[in-house]
């Protein structure tokens, strides 16, 4: 359909300067209308291409697109959020559902709920619907792709998968989706995460404060280099700017062994542990490195072990920034995997249950003293 063109200027009167040039941006920005001109498509047609309707072919899009980016076309975002509004409130939540995929083996503990939480409380606030699917229930993943074409889903989110699963056939080509964690290697989604770098200086920052010298890092090596090593590269950092007699050294094994660890902890002497993992508190108290002298801090609030200090990884809010996320690419019609995908941190925060002391040199367990040899006189 051929678009009337713009009305010519009165007589007498100056002539209006070509859209997006210089001396144009400050009179009269660039409009859909501009470019639907320039372009030889309908007003409406520009209006779906700018926004990636799929209803328009990529090349047309595209096309559109450049055509819009030389004339210097810059959307009003006044205008840009009143239509996002706008999108929301027509989405109902009994026409837009965002799928929650839990993996989680059969006989294993699901550790997503406060994802799962968070997430759905954000995407009610925000007028979606959210359903769980078990993966062992629905049997696989082909047909948990069937499911969400049929049931003409708009978003997926994917809680924490276990280190076996293998979802690299889930079908996103017609799916805003988003994961939590780092959990999940392939596909390579958008993801909502813990800023574990700045826990862990969180971490040593107020032991610091409260007079702890001496904080040593203790993790199991697949715990550390599959779910986050930024746990790791914060505490180095934070160690090699120390003096070098200073320098405390990490415990980081390949299994949970209560030998090799005693022995460690007999010559590194801590005044302060930091882990993911309570076997390490257990094990330091039978060697005499109890609280409050020795401040147990945990990196999650999961542990049933009592801390002496906790960081909150605030999960509730990683599940309601990937639900973020998933509306922000329905709401740009983005669909499929991203070309290069997003990861939004949400910071942590620092608990306090028992009351600390700072530890006095005496009141930490003596170093081993070495034994001498005898010698056998003949």
């Amino acid at each position: 359909m051929p678009v009337p063109a713009s009305p010519a200027p009165a007589a007498g009167s100056p002539p209006l300067p070509a859209p997006g040039t210089a001396s144009d941006e400050p009179l009269r920005p660039v409009t859909t209308r501009d470019i639907a001109e320039a372009a030889g498509v309908a007003q409406s047609t520009v209006s779906r291409a700018l926004n990636n309707n799929p209803l328009i072919s990529d090349a047309e899009r595209r096309r559109i697109q450049d055509v819009a980016q030389k004339l210097g076309y810059r959307p009003n975002p006044f205008v840009s959020a009143f239509t996002s509004q706008v999108r929301s409130y027509r989405r109902s939540p009994k026409g837009a559902t965002i799928a929650f995929l839990d993996c989680t083996p059969a006989g294993q503990k699901f550790f997503g709920d406060a994802y799962s939480e968070g997430a759905a409380g954000r995407a009610q606030s925000l007028g979606y619907r959210s359903e769980t699917f078990r993966l062992r229930d629905v049997g696989s993943v082909e047909r948990f792709n069937k499911i969400l074409f049929a049931r003409n889903t708009h978003g997926l989110l994917v809680l924490p998968v276990a280190e076996d699963i293998d979802l690299r056939a889930l079908r996103l080509e017609n799916l805003a989706a988003a994961t939590v964690d780092y959990t999940l290697r392939r596909p390579e989604l958008s993801r909502a995460c813990t800023n574990y770098f700045e826990g862990m200086r969180l971490a040593l920052r107020k032991l610091l404060e409260h007079g702890y010298r001496r904080p040593v890092f203790c993790g199991r090596r697949d715990d550390v280099t599959r779910v986050s090593p930024h746990w790791l590269a914060a505490y180095t950092g934070w160690r090699e700017l120390l003096p070098p007699e200073e320098r405390m050294p990490t415990y980081i094994d390949a299994e949970f062994n209560k030998n090799r660890f005693e022995q460690w902890i007999a010559m590194a002497r801590p005044d302060a542990i930091i882990t993911n993992s309570e076997h390490f508190f257990i094990w330091a108290g039978e060697c005499g490195f109890t609280p409050p002298r020795v401040a147990y801090t945990s990196l999650s609030t999961k542990q049933r072990f009592p801390c002496t200090y906790e960081i909150d990884q605030n999960p509730r809010q990683v599940g309601a920034a990937a639900i973020d996320l998933i509306i922000g690419q329905i709401h740009r019609n983005e669909r499929g995997l991203p070309a290069q995908p997003k990861t939004v941190l949400v910071n942590c925060a620092w608990k306090a249950h028992q009351a600390a002391v700072p530890p006095a040199p005496a009141a930490i367990p003596a170093a081993p003293k070495p034994r001498r040899s005898r010698r056998t006189s003949t």
